[in-house]
């Protein structure tokens, strides 16, 4: 990476789409580093402890 910088990937929240609940099935392209690599959590974590609050 060039300018090692990082990525992350969000919801818009301006139009919901029928076809996709809004924060779910985000990914980033391959390559790219993500913010989140550096604070200890995964994102498969996450998502667990999400689905586990609703």
């Amino acid at each position: 990476m060039e300018y090692q910088l990082l990525a992350s990937q969000g919801s818009d929240f301006h139009y919901p789409s029928p076809w996709m609940e809004l924060g779910r099935n985000l990914w980033l392209p391959a390559g790219v580093e993500p913010v989140w690599k550096d604070w200890g959590l995964s994102p498969s974590n996450r998502v667990e402890r999400l689905d586990e609050e609703e």
